[in-house]
């Protein structure tokens, strides 16, 4: 059970990853074009999209796949039946309430963020929050049998689409407005328009992928049924009502901690003009933050997010079955493997900040440092990501909120303080992410152990990521070094062979110290035959 719950977590880590790599194909060009002042009109009219998402969908798939794991595994098949139709019932009222509220609320909005110019930008992403809300529901309902397999195609179609039409519309509008005072804040709304359309192709990848398999075993059921007629003779309310009770603590948790990108979006630019900047140079410090920063450290915590979807329906399956041991091994297993890719993410953005800025945006390379300050909120944001998905599959819903709005407090207050510190400005935002995320964590932390009663391992599963991370981002910092300052490479080689050779150094000195077993090995991909060589290096 452990083995598929991982592999299942790898299928959604490569979407993820691959996604986020394509990502970062069309913020290259986008950021070409629209620099770093297009980039700030970008990320606050996404991050307030994004909140709106949240609000729509965002607890969606963790619910559905929470209480059809919990029905399937005790084969209650028409009950996950009701829950997916009830569902889609909540995901249109909410969608829709959704897309209205940005639609007609969007100068409104960005007048608040303190930035008008993303009013277009906001309008073009409206629709998005409807059509993705109804696609949560399918993705849910698949992860809850145990599948993420049209999860994974269908954000990967999704993202394809975002890219190429991102770009398109935006090098369209962006010449069709050319003669305009502000072409750049057309070619912003051309690049979230292209996030739409995206989305329209990633439902119908879903929705196809749900028609193809409609006589399967993924959405048709054994004939047996252990249902009992007394528990469906309520009519869809019931489900409804039980969804937005399971759904809204997820969503109330989610966005608090999303509401940390809108408290940077609003606070950013007026916090950093009190110490002393204008708004131009506000709008170009926050556009580091939010279209380079923000993006890069998202793709090593989209793996912790993978993995904490993967493992609440794997979990929620064991709670039903009252198989404890199961439910702590499996945390466990989240995450360890978690830290493994995170730890090393962190250590490298850390030493390597200024040089992949340098590498990814050649013509803005401004922002190097806030890598190298917020390098280590990769593992602060991911260990919450992992601790939550485990309290919300067994139940205790309300504890992520609570953890989530106090450490948004501490955010608000620190960013007060920090931003308008000249020497310090807005690398105050990502220090008070990692305060944040500290408090909230620990609180996720505390009190999955005393409700659970479950055992976590964390300096066991910590200490050998760590000192290995520290010895690797030793390893890349002499290498680039060495190539970019002695032997006198350019950047871009220097970067890229200190990042080989500091993945390759950090495998090993995770094989030769332990700090992955065999069993460990053989649940990557490709692990099993990783796991026979050696054993034929061993034993010639």
């Amino acid at each position: 059970m452990q083995g598929n719950f991982v592999k299942q977590a790898f299928i959604l880590a490569a979407a993820a990853l691959i996604s986020r790599v394509l990502g970062f194909v069309y913020l290259l060009p986008l950021t070409a074009m629209i620099g770093d002042d297009g980039n700030g009109l970008y990320s606050r009219a996404y991050y307030i999209y994004n909140f709106f998402l949240i609000i729509s969908s965002a607890g969606l798939p963790a619910a559905i796949s929470k209480l059809v794991a919990e029905r399937v595994s005790l084969g209650k098949y028409n009950e996950a039946r009701r829950v997916f139709r009830a569902s889609l019932c909540v995901a249109v009222v909410l969608g829709l309430i959704c897309m209205a509220a940005m639609f007609f609320g969007a100068g409104f909005l960005t007048n608040a963020m303190g930035e008008p110019r993303s009013y277009y930008a906001l309008i073009a992403l409206s629709p998005t929050v409807f059509i993705v809300a109804v696609m949560a529901v399918f993705r849910g309902y698949f992860q809850g049998l145990g599948t993420m397999v049209p999860t994974s195609v269908s954000q990967v179609v999704e993202q394809i689409f975002n890219v190429a039409f991102s770009l398109i519309l935006a090098s369209a509008l962006m010449g069709m407005y050319s003669a305009s005072a502000d072409p750049t804040m057309f070619a912003a709304a051309g690049g979230t328009a292209g996030t739409g359309v995206g989305a329209v192709f990633g439902f119908f990848t879903m929705l196809i992928y749900f028609v193809m398999h409609r006589r399967s075993k993924l959405v048709r059921y054994p004939a047996t049924d252990n249902t009992d007629k007394s528990e469906i003779s309520d009519g869809y309310f019931k489900y409804i009502w039980l969804i937005l009770r399971t759904t809204i603590p997820i969503i109330a948790g989610a966005a608090i901690l999303s509401f940390t990108n809108l408290i940077d979006a609003a606070m950013a630019a007026t916090r950093l003009m009190a110490g002393g900047f204008t708004a131009a140079e506000a709008n170009i410090l926050y556009g580091q933050l939010g279209g380079k920063y923000a993006h890069i450290i998202t793709l090593p915590i989209s793996i912790a997010t993978v993995f904490a979807l993967a493992a609440i329906p794997s979990i929620s399956s064991s709670k039903a079955l009252k198989d404890t041991a199961a439910i702590e091994n499996k945390i466990n297993t989240a995450i360890r493997m978690t830290m493994f890719i995170c730890v090393p993410a962190a250590a490298g953005l850390i030493v390597l900040g200024s040089p992949i800025i340098a590498m990814l945006f050649p013509a803005f390379p401004d922002g190097g440092t806030l890598l190298t300050v917020g390098g280590i909120n990769v593992v602060l944001i991911a260990l919450n990501q992992i601790l939550t998905g485990p309290l919300q599959a067994t139940g205790h819903l309300k504890i992520p909120v609570i953890a989530a709005f106090t450490g948004s407090l501490v955010k608000v207050t620190a960013n007060y303080f920090l931003i308008p510190i000249p020497q310090i400005n807005i690398h105050g935002a990502v220090i008070s992410t990692a305060l944040c995320y500290i408090v909230a964590a620990s609180i996720n932390w505390y009190w999955l152990k005393r409700t659970s009663g479950i055992r976590i391992r964390f300096i066991e599963l910590m200490k050998k990521p760590v000192l290995c991370s520290v010895i690797m981002g030793a390893v890349c910092f002499g290498v680039f070094q060495l190539l970019y300052n002695i032997v006198g490479f350019g950047n871009t080689i220097s970067t890229l062979s200190a990042i080989i050779i500091a993945f390759i150094s950090y495998f090993v000195l995770m094989i030769t110290t332990k700090g992955l077993s065999n069993e460990d090995l053989c649940l990557l991909p490709f692990g099993r035959r990783f796991v026979s060589f050696l054993e034929r290096k061993k034993n010639p």
